[in-house]
Formats: C-alpha cells, sequence, structure tokens
C-alpha cells in the first residue's frame, strides 16, 4: 500500500515537473524537493486552488477569504508564482536563449490579427494554469493506454506510420490529423474529464426537465461524468474505455456524441495535441 502511494505521489511530482518545463521553461522542481525532505508547496498550491474552485460552485458568494483562508492564500501564491514567471520572461533580451519555444513565449508572441493586440499579463497567468489539466489528461491516456495493450498497439502503429524517424522532433503538423491518436485522447477526456461539472440557473418561468419541473430561479448542477457516461448516448459499453468509438461509429451518432462532450471545449484535444509538440515546432 506505502509503495502504492509512494508511485502515486512520484508519477504527480514527475507530471507536474513535465508540466512546468513544458509551460513556462523551468520545472517546479517537486521531486528534488521530494528528495531532499522539503516540502513542494507547489503542489499544496495547486490543490488548494482546485478546490476553492470547487467551494466556489457550492458556497456562491458565502466562499470568501474569511471562510477558506487557506486556500485563497494558495491561490494567491499560484498566481504570484506564474507572473513572476512572466515577468522573468519579459526582463530577459535574449528571450530562451535559443531553447525550443515552451507555451508561455508562444502565448507572449501571439499577435490578434484583427486588432494586432497582445495577451495581457492576467491573461497569460490563466492560459498557463490551464497547463495542469493537460498533463493531467495526457497522464490518464498513458494510464489507459496501458490497461488496454491492444489500443496502444494500434496507437503505436499509427504513430510510426507518421513518424518513421525517431530521432527527430516530433510537430504538430505531423499529429495533428492523426485518427487514433484523435480517438485516443477524446475517449480520455470522456472517461476522465478535467472538469467536473458546471452549473446553470433556471430561466424565469422555470424548465421542464426530464419530466420534471424545476421553478425559476434554480441552480442545476450538470455532471459532465454522468453525460459522458450515459449509454444512450456513448453506447452500452460508455463504461469502458474504446477510442473505437469516435472511428466506427455513424456519422450521426458521431455528431450527437459529439454536441455531447463537454471536456472544457470542442478544442481541447487539439491543445493538448499542440502542447505535447510546442517545444519541437
Amino acid at each position: 500500500m506505502c509503495l502504492r502511494a509512494h508511485h502515486r505521489d512520484f508519477d504527480f511530482h514527475k507530471r507536474q515537473d513535465s508540466i512546468g518545463e513544458v509551460s513556462s521553461g523551468r520545472s517546479f522542481e517537486t521531486l528534488l524537493m521530494e528528495k531532499d525532505g522539503r516540502e513542494p508547496k507547489v503542489i499544496h498550491w495547486i490543490n488548494d486552488t482546485a478546490a476553492l474552485g470547487v467551494a466556489k460552485y457550492a458556497l456562491g458568494d458565502l466562499c470568501q477569504p474569511w471562510l477558506l483562508p487557506r486556500m485563497f492564500d494558495s491561490e494567491r501564491q499560484l498566481v504570484e508564482f506564474a507572473r513572476s514567471a512572466i515577468q522573468q520572461r519579459y526582463s530577459d533580451k535574449l528571450g530562451q536563449n535559443g531553447r525550443p519555444k515552451d507555451v508561455l513565449q508562444r502565448l507572449i508572441d501571439a499577435v490578434d490579427p484583427e486588432t494586432g493586440g497582445c495577451l495581457t499579463e492576467d491573461q497569460l497567468i490563466a492560459e498557463i494554469g490551464g497547463t495542469e489539466t493537460a498533463g493531467r489528461t495526457l497522464t490518464w491516456s498513458v494510464n489507459f493506454l496501458m490497461e488496454n495493450p491492444q489500443s496502444a498497439e494500434r496507437l503505436a502503429e499509427e504513430l510510426r506510420q507518421a513518424l518513421p524517424d525517431r530521432d527527430q522532433p516530433v510537430t504538430y503538423a505531423q499529429v495533428k490529423n492523426l485518427p487514433y491518436l484523435d480517438a485516443v485522447l477524446h475517449e480520455t477526456l470522456r472517461m476522465r474529464s478535467p472538469a467536473v461539472g458546471t452549473m446553470r440557473a433556471t430561466l424565469p418561468g422555470g424548465v421542464d426537465l426530464c419530466g420534471h419541473f424545476i421553478p425559476e430561479g434554480r441552480t442545476i448542477f450538470v455532471s459532465f461524468y454522468c453525460i459522458h457516461h450515459f449509454p444512450k448516448v456513448y453506447g452500452k459499453d460508455a463504461s469502458q474505455f474504446r477510442p473505437e468509438r469516435w472511428i466506427d461509429s455513424s456519422a450521426e451518432q458521431l455528431a450527437h456524441m459529439r454536441r455531447m462532450f463537454f471536456a472544457f471545449s470542442m478544442a481541447h484535444v487539439h491543445v493538448l495535441v499542440a502542447m505535447a509538440t510546442a517545444r519541437n515546432d
């Protein structure tokens, strides 16, 4: 049991360090801190900030710093950590000193083609914060592939054909249109969505929902997990990891599945692939 817990912690810390490198060009060094017996504070900041997001949904206006001081302080520390990375990058005239572009540098360099504007510092912080969910999804992908060797072999074969030279860096252009890779990521997001759900208030006059009347002004929680495991949408095997459903389904069924897919956004799969190859483009 202790060995399993240690492996889980190691995997989580490794993921955080990797995401730190890809997103901002510097590791969080949580593995080094753990080895030296130091407490990796960034892990607590991330966990507290995630819990605070749930608390804001559940408590509404009652969610205040005086009620949850530690969580709000962790959120502030995490924001300042990201802000310091951005400001350091701004102050470095040499940018990344010849290193491949990471996500942060690409976001800094991004220009709106219509307005010519760039992302503000606060917008950059918000975008960098999303790298944790990408790291979590990629980790779950590997987990599902290890549990389903036939899926792993099919993906490996597709990658071998698309990337014949293993010594060359992988670019986004090479993998953005691979159907089985796309299916694996869609299926992972369906099975383990980074977001748990969303909340909506009923409109004036109320609403009839599946035979139940809900008065106006009531808050409805929509569970992404329940939607993504609904057999009428994803089939009788909705509880199983089967990427083929995103390839073999009829056009009508696939369109219905995509309409009921709520893993952050429809573009999230392409964001994952882009992040995984960002430093090679």
